[in-house]
């Protein structure tokens, strides 16, 4: 049996997950806990060399290093299965420049958390974005906070139909393909470089792809972008002017949507015979824009 602990320097992670090169590997993520004690009992059938690499999450920001040892499993007799002669194994400790490397990253994690943190606002401001700016590569199999975020993120634009369970499941690959079509990207299912950005810049109502030309010839403001509470910009501006033309909001035009712009997108919707969810999904969109 192989036991180890997981020891992160500088953070505190949320949870840790583990992958294995070996094909048809035994070990999941199962086989560690959230405090970083990894435990494997191979079988038969496991023996070879298994290189396993950990990840530690940091839940709050999305965050995460990772660091990987090599292990071997021994056939019969105590010999490695690919060799006639005996080798130790080798002890299940990351090396020192294994070492150096993960407290590298974890320094430079550390003052990515620091720096987030000097810009938090506090209670007395408005509310975060419902969006915020994903940084990993994010593809089917992986459980996380940060594929947790993409299913909320793709459930309010009503792309994704499961359980927002931080697990990257086929649901979730089909939302991301829809994402993918509607913002003209190749629909691959994972999230890369392209779809990062394309996620990202909904936190600021810009869309990737999309025209910012809005006018028609009837001069009326048409509405092709995701609008939820904690946004602000233009689409906002607007949203908020034919809500008040409509009597539903009272009071200016300011940009920021917050709770008085949510419960009158509320009240319209309710209106229209539409899901009263508070935020400007295709259905609201069609509805604002006839």
């Amino acid at each position: 049996a192989l036991t180890l602990t997981v020891s992160p320097t500088n953070y505190t992670p949320s949870g840790f997950s583990v992958m294995d090169s070996f094909p048809g590997s035994s070990i999941s993520n199962t086989n560690i806990n959230t405090s970083g004690q990894f435990s494997w009992m191979p079988g038969g059938d496991q023996v070879g060399k298994h290189v396993l690499t950990f990840q530690g999450i940091v839940g709050a920001f999305g965050q995460s290093a990772t660091t990987s040892i090599t292990v071997n499993v021994f056939g019969s007799g105590g010999v490695p299965a690919e060799t006639t002669t005996s080798t130790p194994a080798p002890s299940a400790t990351p090396s020192d420049s294994a070492l150096s490397a993960l407290q590298a990253q974890l320094a430079l994690l550390n003052s990515r958390i620091a720096a987030q943190s000097a810009v938090t606002p506090s209670s007395s401001t408005a509310p975060a974005s419902a969006f915020g700016s994903f940084t990993a590569y994010l593809y089917q199999g992986m459980d996380s906070d940060e594929v947790t975020h993409l299913q909320t993120v793709l459930k309010q634009q009503e792309l994704f139909s499961g359980d927002i369970n931080g697990h990257f499941g086929p649901l979730t690959v089909a939302a991301v393909k829809k994402f993918q079509e509607a913002h003209g990207l190749t629909q691959l299912g994972v999230v890369g470089p392209s779809t990062r950005a394309a996620l990202n810049a909904l936190d600021s109502g810009a869309v990737a792809g999309a025209s910012t030309d809005t006018s028609t010839s009837s001069d009326k403001y048409v509405f092709e972008n995701f609008i939820a509470l904690g946004q602000h910009g233009t689409d906002v501006t607007e949203l908020q002017k034919r809500l008040i033309s409509l009597g539903l909001l009272l009071g200016d035009a300011t940009g920021y949507f917050g709770t008085m712009t949510e419960a009158a997108v509320k009240a319209f919707q309710s209106a229209h015979g539409l899901d009263t969810k508070g935020y400007v999904g295709i259905g609201t969109r069609a509805a604002l824009n006839k």
